[in-house]
């Protein structure tokens, strides 16, 4: 896009950074959890692989949990490096030009849906036509055609938006019944965590409905990895109470 690179490995950039987002949470989480030091190295080997990618939202979203817990956890040298890095990163703005991130700043677009903006409407409007029990299950695939020219144009016919495909599929219901049980499962996986690491995931979580503001964050290969290893977390509760040795 412009011009500049994207890191996408054997796949998509923006499905690497849904990976490498994952990768933060549970580097952010061993961190907590025991203090290492290898874990908070490997957030820093996710955070650049999400710079990469270009992926916008997702670095603001790693970025802004890591800086919240370096600072809850008061690693001055660690912030002092980041913001070290930051600085000359500021001042090296032009040779970064071939990164998405830098190149979007410098054009002026970081704020740019990336075409969201054209299919957004095509979703909302399916929701208006059925606000309350949508148009069933799979409907969000149907919005846009594959054969339609917008398709063929951008590329996707995806929502980017997993509350405008829930609710033109499940309608306001849905939407409510998703949130809603997730909202439980994540409450009653947390209360046996110790409470930075309960406090932690409720971020992560938080993190993750913000995400999937913007993202198809549930219909993605990358949800069933976030799912699992939240999974996994929860089920560890037990061994996580216990003092690190």
């Amino acid at each position: 896009e412009q011009g500049a690179l994207r890191f996408g490995a054997s796949g998509e950039p923006s499905f690497l950074a849904g990976f490498a987002l994952i990768g933060v949470y549970a580097g952010l989480m061993e961190a907590v959890a025991a203090r290492r030091g290898g874990a908070v190295l490997a957030v820093g080997v996710n955070i650049a692989i999400i710079l990469l990618t270009g992926a916008r939202v997702p670095l603001a979203l790693a970025l802004l949990l890591t800086t919240g817990i370096l600072i809850v956890q008061r690693r001055i040298l660690t912030l002092a490096a980041l913001g070290a890095g930051a600085a000359l990163g500021a001042m090296c703005l032009n040779l970064l030009s071939f990164l998405r991130v830098v190149d979007l700043v410098q054009l002026g677009e970081a704020t740019d849906l990336s075409n969201r903006n054209l299919v957004w409407p095509y979703f909302k409007k399916a929701f208006e036509t059925s606000p309350f029990f949508g148009w069933g299950v799979g409907a969000g695939k149907v919005v846009i055609p594959n054969t339609s020219a917008l398709d063929a144009l951008i590329g996707t016919n995806a929502a980017h938006d997993e509350y405008l495909r829930i609710g033109a599929e499940g309608g306001g219901v849905g939407v409510v019944l998703l949130a809603g049980l997730i909202t439980l499962w994540v409450g009653h996986g947390t209360q046996h965590l110790p409470a930075a690491q309960a406090w932690l995931m409720r971020l992560i979580f938080l993190s993750f409905a913000l995400h999937s503001a913007t993202d198809n964050t549930l219909i993605a290969t990358t949800s069933s990895v976030f799912f699992l290893w939240a999974s996994a977390i929860f089920a560890s509760a037990p061994e996580r109470t216990r003092p690190a040795p």
